[in-house]
């Protein structure tokens, strides 16, 4: 079996939104998804999370700015025959004390970027407008946001 590391981040602001970027290759086309990507070998998953973060939206984040939300395994969907199992990261930052704005830093990968409120992901994933893998739970994703400190 072959283990393969893969993280997201969810960004709050304000406890009531999360940013999202909207896929411009690849798989996906036109769904919104939160950032993430596919850990390096040598680096730890909280490292490949904040410069995937920074190359996708062009902001540099402290790893200490981080904190892991969720954790769990999942098999390769596409196709099970290839035995890989995903070690899913899913980290959380509170977007209040960024520097400054986000943006799209990889205009190849993203078109656009926009700030949604968490009570609008369960309807866009009911519409398919969210990436497959940006799923995370809604009521999780609230019970995290509820928690950042104030």
């Amino acid at each position: 079996m072959v283990q393969l590391k893969y993280f997201g981040m969810v960004i709050t602001k304000d406890n009531d939104r999360v940013f999202m970027l909207r896929r411009a290759a690849k798989h996906s086309i036109g769904k919104w998804e939160f950032p993430c990507g596919k850990g390096d070998l040598s680096e730890t998953p909280i490292l490949s999370a904040a410069r995937e973060f920074g190359e996708e939206t062009g902001h540099i984040i402290r790893v200490q700015d981080l904190r892991l939300g969720m954790s769990f395994m999942a098999g390769q969907i596409s196709d099970p025959s290839q035995n890989i199992m995903w070690q899913n990261d899913v980290y959380l930052l509170d977007g209040r004390h960024l520097q400054k704005e986000l943006k799209v830093a990889e205009p190849n990968t993203h078109d656009l970027c926009k700030w949604v409120l968490i009570k609008d992901l369960p309807k866009m994933t009911a519409l398919g407008h969210v990436a497959d893998m940006s799923a995370v739970p809604v009521p999780w994703l609230v019970l995290m946001a509820d928690s950042l400190p104030g």
